[in-house]
């Protein structure tokens, strides 16, 4: 997916990841499959992003998005957007135009 975002950085990237993780909101395989810096026409800056995990479990159903990786799910998605949206409330990714929108379309399950 795509972000686009004025104040965030490719470390703070990272980072959000890491707070969701210790937050105990991400499990702990969940990674960066790609973090690819690319312009932006609609923000500063912009990246490509994929989350996800080397490996499957039962328990999160992780779909297989090839034979190396397994996409994170909505919900590890959602934990990951909310800690970008601390960093940047303007920020768009993916489909969600900013903070507002993100939470409407996700019905709140992650404010």
């Amino acid at each position: 997916m795509k972000l686009h975002s004025d104040k965030i950085r490719t470390q703070d990237i990272r980072e959000a990841l890491e707070t969701a993780r210790r937050k105990g909101l991400i499990v702990g395989d969940t990674e960066l499959l790609v973090l690819e810096e690319q312009k932006s026409r609609k923000r500063e800056n912009g990246w490509e992003i994929r989350l996800g995990s080397r490996y499957a479990d039962g328990v999160h159903k992780r779909r297989n998005m090839n034979n190396t990786a397994y996409a994170a799910t909505w919900e590890e998605w959602g934990w990951f957007i909310v800690e970008l949206f601390e960093l940047d409330i303007d920020l768009e990714f993916g489909g969600y135009k900013d903070y507002n929108d993100f939470h409407s379309q996700t019905r709140y399950n992650f404010a």
